[in-house]
């Protein structure tokens, strides 16, 4: 069982990362200097009012994580849903000891 919980978590993290659309249309954003950058921002506002296509690109990002973490966790609980149905029809399909 523990296994079970090793694999689902561990494909779940690979699953985070892993392209949804291969065939996508890919955008190339610049990075901005950060060495120019002053040390510390006192807002994202301020942050992403410099850099705006920095903030694009991690809010794509933070879109595509939550497209593929609601995908991971619909899986997991289709399985968890099936799984007292497999488990009562291989008690039956199961001989008597």
């Amino acid at each position: 069982m523990m296994f079970l919980l090793r694999s689902i978590f561990w494909l779940a993290v690979v699953g985070a990362f892993v392209p949804r659309d291969f065939a996508g249309v890919t955008e190339h954003v610049p990075l901005p200097d950060f060495a120019a950058a002053p040390p510390s921002f006192s807002s994202v506002d301020d942050f992403c009012g410099q850099w705006p296509l920095v903030c694009l690109a991690g809010a794509e990002a933070g879109r595509l994580s939550m497209a593929a973490a609601e995908t991971a966790a619909a899986q997991i609980e289709t399985w968890l849903d099936e799984r007292p149905a497999r488990e009562s029809a291989a008690a039956s399909n199961s001989p008597a000891s």
